[in-house]
């Protein structure tokens, strides 16, 4: 196997004339996978020996769950020690686990550690990592969860040293995540893209076409982090895809410093016959240019101008599968140019013709500048450490006004209690500065009703943005996107209190986000009284729990979808005819209105909210039909208040061929 990829990799190397290129092998694999060291069937050894025995990849990992791992420590250290034990020349075995972070946002797949940790908020995980010096992570199937990574904020290079990859795609899901992808890039992290099957139904690594590949010297473990730490990866859904690319000889990854041009070639063979029907060039957030095939084998050669930070290559396939290389960075450094300014003003003295050469030139060394900009700011949050100030201190002056912008979640400001509105609380950002978003952490005297508000001398504000009837969220988060502004001071203008005290903030956050949609008043307040609802207490939580059938294997039991985690989850038996339901016996008559089920993939296109008070004879008090899916996978019924002691989703349409799983089943009394 490795002997067929050395030899096309030179083929391509040689039509190339690259030498970077000719010194790397192809190694294909997968780096997220499921046993029943948490919510998957099978054990790590059964996995291992699966993905070494069938050739069908190089390298695969087990990436369990960290909630259940930590339970059960032994199992991690198997897990490590199983690895070691199916690593040799010919197949590179990897212990990794799946973090889930706070707040809603997402998981992360960590590899290199020796040590896990759980449900930790995204910055401080981000942290965690940079502590643990060998670790690698990777962004998981990015649009799982509401608050997808803060939106990919908080990037430092410290942290960009160890997250290096981003799931591109993720069979279990059965999604593509391009626009996160993009996302992610345009917020500065340097990733590379992975495909992975996430498989929780065993079949590693032979079940899935999804692959992720990496560009390797030699086959080892050290080899392959190697490769991801250089982010000399990309990700296909046909698992025998073959791609070179590279600008000016440097490979997928790697950075080009101050190029005068570039000079792209990419090469692509699909041994399955599976045809090639096009190229696409992306830089900056978007497609740039492409080129059409019907073909197994392609290749693109041209040249242009270095006018963007990132380049990389996204190819489809006849049968709609796609792959996307890791990008290329273009970096223009202060001396480049000052090299250029030097050069304008000596051409200047020559002819008109060189002239308009120069005024290009200083075009080029603009738009630079421009790019420097908005990489820095878009991982930065502005206002950390800056100087702070407030209309008012509670009593005491524990809390002042630089607790909010001390980067801890744990120190705050207060506003003094019981005094009139408005109040405020302000940021000197130094110089003028461009911004378009705020985040704010709130104390629970959060504020209702506030605007945010910029000026450039301190005194004269003008409104950029507001919040009103805001009734709290799970995380007392808010956040306002607006459309860009160049100002020295930023200062939350708050009229309306939650509580009978004054107003109190843990962190305010300011950020420019490369292509933010300003997000209205009426949206972000509809979003957020919705949130608010979940506040109130969840009356199914650890109740006892049933339904009509359970996935083969029994590892997705009725119990794990009233367990108050989203990683664990319930299944119906795959294949069986509807209907199918899942119960909850609340212990006595109680009065609710409101039921939210977080479904898997494999959720109900249709279905009814059906009540009891001896859980046989129910009545319907709510439904949905032909529900499509939603970024979320959330579903969410209020109606005319009950009072019973069973509830169940009585299910009668299905979103895919197998059955139906629910991570969580929640039941409020919501007023």
């Amino acid at each position: 196997m490795v002997k067929t990829k050395v030899a096309l990799l030179t083929v391509l190397a040689v039509l190339f004339t690259d030498i970077n290129a000719a010194s790397y092998n192809l190694y294909f694999g997968n780096l997220h996978a499921h046993t029943s060291y948490s919510d998957g069937i099978g054990t790590p050894e059964e996995a291992f020996k699966l993905m070494k025995e069938s050739k069908a990849g190089d390298f695969g990992a087990i990436t369990d769950h960290s909630k259940q791992l930590m339970s059960n420590l032994s199992n991690w250290e198997k897990t490590k020690q199983l690895a070691d034990k199916y690593t040799d020349k010919n197949f590179v075995a990897i212990a990794g686990c799946e973090i889930l972070l706070g707040y809603e946002t997402g998981e992360m797949n960590t590899f290199g550690i020796e040590n896990i940790t759980h449900k930790v908020d995204a910055p401080d995980f981000y942290d965690w990592l940079v502590k643990n010096e060998n670790s690698i992570s990777q962004f998981n199937h990015p649009k799982a969860y509401p608050n997808e990574f803060y939106e990919f904020v908080g990037r430092t290079s410290a942290r960009n040293n160890h997250i290096k990859l981003i799931e591109y795609s993720n069979a279990d899901w059965d999604k593509t995540y391009l626009d996160s992808y993009l996302k992610a890039l345009n917020a500065g992290w340097k990733v590379a893209p992975s495909a992975n099957s996430d498989t929780h139904k065993g079949k590693w690594l032979v079940g899935c076409d999804n692959r992720t590949v990496v560009l390797a010297k030699s086959l080892s473990r050290s080899n392959i982090f190697d490769a991801i730490r250089n982010r000399r990866v990309y990700a296909t859904e046909d698992k025998n895809l073959r791609i070179a690319y590279t600008i000016n000889g440097a490979v997928m990854g790697e950075n080009l410093t101050n190029p005068t041009s570039l000079k792209f070639n990419v090469s692509v063979s699909s041994p399955s016959g599976n045809k090639i029907v096009e190229l696409k060039l992306y830089a900056d957030g978007k497609s740039r240019s492409s080129n059409t095939y019907s073909s197994t084998t392609a290749e693109w050669s041209f040249t242009l101008a270095p006018n963007y930070r990132y380049y990389f290559v996204k190819v489809t396939l006849k049968d709609g599968k796609t792959a996307v290389t890791a990008p290329i960075w273009i970096e223009k450094t202060a001396a480049a140019t000052t090299t250029k300014k030097t050069t304008t003003t000596t051409t200047k003295k020559t002819t008109t013709t060189t002239k308009k050469t120069t005024t290009t030139t200083k075009k080029t060394t603009t738009t630079t500048k421009k790019t420097t900009t908005v990489n820095q700011s878009a991982s930065t949050n502005l206002a950390l450490n800056k100087k702070a100030s407030s209309s008012s201190v509670e009593t005491g002056k524990t809390y002042v006004a630089k607790n909010a912008v001390d980067g801890s979640k744990t120190s705050r400001w207060g506003s003094v209690e019981g005094k009139s509105n408005p109040e405020w609380f302000q940021v000197d950002l130094g110089k003028k500065t461009t911004f378009n978003r705020v985040i704010i952490y709130w104390e629970a005297a959060f504020a209702t009703d506030y605007k945010i508000q910029v000026s450039n001398d301190g005194k004269t504000f003008t409104t950029v943005s507001s919040l009103s009837n805001f009734k709290g969220n799970k995380t007392l988060r808010t956040s306002n996107t607006f459309t860009s502004v160049n100002a020295r001071y930023v200062r939350v203008y708050c009229t309306g209190k939650a509580t009978k005290y004054g107003y109190s903030i843990y962190e305010f956050e300011v950020y420019y986000i490369p292509n933010a949609k300003p997000k209205s008043t009426t949206t972000t307040a509809v979003k957020t009284t919705t949130t608010a609802a979940k506040k109130a207490t969840n009356l199914a939580l650890n109740k006892k729990a049933s339904s009509s059938s359970v996935e083969t294997g029994k590892s997705y039991v009725a119990k794990n979808a009233v367990d108050g985690s989203k990683t664990s989850r319930w299944g119906s038996v795959e294949g069986k005819s509807n209907p199918e339901w899942f119960q909850v016996d609340l212990g006595k008559k109680t009065t609710f209105n409101r039921v939210i089920i977080y479904w898997e993939a494999a959720f109900a296109t249709d279905y009814q909210i059906q009540v009891s008070n001896d859980g046989k004879t129910f009545t319907t008090v709510s439904s949905l039909s032909n529900f499509k899916g939603n970024k979320t996978l959330r579903t969410s019924n209020t109606f005319k208040s009950v009072k019973a002691r069973y509830v169940r989703v009585y299910c009668t349409g299905k979103a895919t061929k197998y059955g139906y799983s629910i991570y969580e089943f929640e039941v409020y009394n919501t007023l």
